[in-house]
């Protein structure tokens, strides 16, 4: 990814200036500029916040990138250029809408008849969605163990050979 800088920012050379490939950038310069780029209608350096729920579609499936904003929208999408500029290398990131779909999206990575350790006290929805969804539809296996008083010995004795998360 190049970060272009343009006339439109006081350049009174009319040239175009470019920086770095992002992986040459330092850290903050990343962290700063990468997901940030001008707003090409309005020259704004910081994205503003989407607040729209839903997008225009001119007939089904036909928009302009977005549809409804838990399937994607303009921050998500500038939030996941960023870090993938701030993990140097990272091709790809991926944000979720909710911590939900986050754990329902790894546990389905899974594969299936996956074993997982969990702490007993894990999200109730979580709870439900490995005891519950992953487990009549993929087969999974959890354990679930009291981390504030197992010793060592017990959390590696959970440990199963199909184990393939562990969450706490």
């Amino acid at each position: 990814m190049t970060i272009s800088i343009s006339t439109a920012n006081g350049h009174a050379d009319g040239v175009k200036h470019h920086l770095k490939r992002s992986s040459e950038l330092g850290f903050s310069t990343r962290a700063i500029h990468v997901g940030s780029e001008p707003d090409p209608t309005t020259g704004a350096v910081i994205p503003s916040i989407s607040l729209s729920t839903t997008y225009k579609q001119d007939e089904v499936g036909v928009h302009k990138g977005f549809e409804y904003s838990r399937s994607g929208n303009p921050n998500r999408d500038a939030l996941e250029r960023t870090l993938v500029g701030l993990e140097a290398g990272a091709g790809h990131a991926i944000a979720f809408a909710s911590g939900s779909a986050t754990t329902a999206t790894v546990l389905q990575s899974l594969g299936p008849n996956a074993h997982v350790l969990s702490v007993n006290d894990v999200y109730g929805g979580t709870f439900r969605y490995l005891t519950r969804v992953a487990k009549e539809t993929a087969g999974t296996e959890t354990t679930f163990v009291d981390l504030e008083v197992a010793t060592d010995d017990e959390i590696l004795g959970a440990i199963q050979e199909n184990t393939k998360v562990c969450l706490s």
